[in-house]
């Protein structure tokens, strides 16, 4: 879902480069300012492409990233006690286990290679249902049971999990968007540029006042 809407994000940014370089920079006069006009907008589409595509993957990488924290925990958990996530438990111990989330940050912490943005939304988004889920117990306790989960630790876990999955897609097609606007205002400032540069090279080339008027006499 989040590449193809980066691809056609992507697509929408190279047509918009194509009409602006071809239909309005390339008629102008060959000049340095024209190079420089025809250079900045494809620049722009590039690094918008690139910024999609790496925003694409984000969701993936962020998943696979609470995944693993999420064995991690349940391992250290059933290390401690064999069989525990799997054991129905009571309400105030489940508070009491997911508001001890250093588990979780140590082990987000101790993955550099996953990025600072997807440690930022993966680890940040999840850490915060943890603590809302032990916040409000209660009205988290009905969602599980209106899905059929009983409460345990499994269980409590893979219901954030979802949840943070969700604001995580959410985000990341909010920042394509954004990126696609920041592309769009950058093409308006090209766009205004070459109208400012064509009005000065048109009147560059009219000559007025008593230069004219030699120019006529040779």
């Amino acid at each position: 879902m989040y590449t193809l809407l980066a691809i056609v994000l992507a697509v929408a940014c190279g047509v918009g480069t194509f009409f602006l370089v071809s239909r309005i920079i390339l008629p102008m006069p060959k000049n340095s300012s024209r190079t420089v006009l025809i250079v900045c907008p494809v620049a722009v589409c590039l690094l918008a492409m690139t910024l999609l595509i790496a925003t694409a993957t984000i969701p993936g990488k962020a998943d696979r990233l609470m995944t693993d924290g999420i064995g991690q925990f349940e391992a250290y958990l059933n290390t401690v006690s064999p069989g525990y996530t799997d054991t129905e438990l009571d309400p105030s111990d489940a508070v009491k286990l997911c508001e001890d989330t250093k588990a979780f940050k140590s082990y987000f912490e101790n993955n550099p290679e996953m990025g600072l943005i997807v440690n930022l939304m993966g680890a940040s988004v999840f850490v915060e249902y943890m603590t809302a889920f032990a916040q409000s117990i209660e009205d988290n306790i009905a969602e599980m049971e209106a899905a059929g989960k009983s409460l345990t630790m499994h269980n409590i876990l893979d219901h954030i999990h979802l949840k943070a999955g969700d604001v995580i897609g959410h985000t990341t097609c909010v920042m394509m968007w954004v990126i696609l606007g920041l592309f769009a205002a950058a093409c308006v400032i090209i766009l205004i540029a070459s109208y400012v540069t064509r009005k000065e090279g048109m009147k560059s080339g009219v000559t007025f006042g008593p230069a004219a008027e030699n120019a006529d006499g040779q």
